[in-house]
């Protein structure tokens, strides 16, 4: 899409540093292109984009860069633009998102609200609801995509032809207004969550044969799709299956690791988390832990969150990085992979 429109650019301060009042902008498949009657093309890719909102036929982006930058004098195409813009922006988050995973469902025209932990509402309109075999996908028509693993849904209820998601966060996805699609969306994603518990149990059971089929079922819960569970979490199941995943872990190649990295932080908040046939050419056992590393002793590592993912099975890119554990005064402890097959990371809490 092309049109006619005004643009200005300020920093994070507010100050004004590029003005054009008259200017054509292009919406291409990556990125919004102005080009200014007098001056230098101005090219913004959507993923530098922070934030998209319009109002008062006035649309508004928020940079990476923390820069803001204002679109106006759009006339009758205001709307049109400010829809195709979102969309754009929009396709390229999805994009990244859900890397080749295909939707199951997908072009279903409905109303959304996302309501936040405080009860409140914070985005909500017409939207495009999208299945995905790993996530619920609302495409709002303008606005920030909406994604909800099914993994962190708590339960999906009925309320007069509304379909009401709720997700650990204790938030809520509110989607009515689908007409003739609703017991068609309804019996989908009751099919796709069975799904995602029937596939997490059949995995823990090839991984931990030892444990019985309650614990199992109990452990499915909180590792679907292969979530990371706390130690707490999987202890206050069975203390024996903690154990078995740490056992997994040394045929895994990342035991010696996992251990040095033990030692420095809170054990009960460890979290181990693993999964089988990922998207693309990403197939077999993976498996990834976090220990959170933190402390007020100046002379030792803290206040970091190390991670490690390793494939059973070679299927990830050989990489090897490292990571800083932040310190104060002292120099930083670095940790890194030993195994071709793995990647270490900490982030700085």
């Amino acid at each position: 899409m092309e049109c006619e429109l005004g643009y200005r650019l300020t920093d994070s301060d507010g100050n004004e540093f590029d003005v054009g009042e008259e200017a054509a902008a292009k919406l291409t498949s990556e990125a919004l292109r102005i080009s200014p009657s007098f001056g230098e093309i101005l090219s913004v890719p959507y993923r530098d984009i922070l934030e998209l909102s319009g109002s008062d036929y006035i649309i508004r982006v928020t940079l990476s860069s923390g820069d803001t930058l204002t679109l106006f004098n759009l006339g009758y195409l205001y709307e049109d633009f400010l829809r195709e813009f979102s969309g754009h922006r929009n396709a390229v988050i999805l994009k990244d998102m859900l890397v080749q995973e295909k939707p199951r469902l997908a072009g279903i025209e409905a109303v959304f609200s996302y309501i936040g932990e405080n009860g409140e509402e914070m985005q909500g309109g017409d939207c495009e609801l999208r299945l995905y075999e790993t996530a619920l996908v609302i495409v709002p028509e303008t606005g920030e995509i909406v994604r909800v693993p099914h993994s962190y849904v708590r339960g999906i209820r009925e309320d007069d032809y509304t379909l009401i998601v709720e997700t650990e966060f204790k938030e809520q996805i509110r989607l009515s207004m689908m007409g003739a699609k609703y017991n068609q969306v309804k019996n989908a994603l009751n099919k796709m969550m069975n799904e995602l518990i029937a596939k997490s149990q059949a995995t823990l059971k090839q991984l931990l044969p030892k444990a019985n089929t309650m614990v199992i079922r109990k452990a499915a819960m909180v590792m679907r799709e292969g979530k990371a569970a706390s130690r707490t979490d999987i202890e206050s199941i069975s203390g024996g299956l903690w154990r078995q995943l740490e056992d997994k872990l040394s045929s895994l190649g990342v035991k010696e690791e996992y251990d040095y990295l033990k030692s420095l932080s809170q054990e009960e908040k460890i979290c181990i988390g693993f999964k089988r046939d990922l998207m693309g050419e990403l197939t077999g056992e993976y498996v990834w832990f976090l220990i959170p590393i933190y402390g007020t002793d100046p002379r030792k590592p803290g206040n970091a969150v190390a991670m490690e993912a390793a494939s059973a099975e070679g299927g990830a890119r050989p990489h090897t990085s490292s990571g800083s554990l932040a310190g104060t005064s002292t120099p930083a402890t670095t940790i890194s992979a030993m195994s071709t097959e793995s990647t270490t990371c900490c982030l700085r809490l």
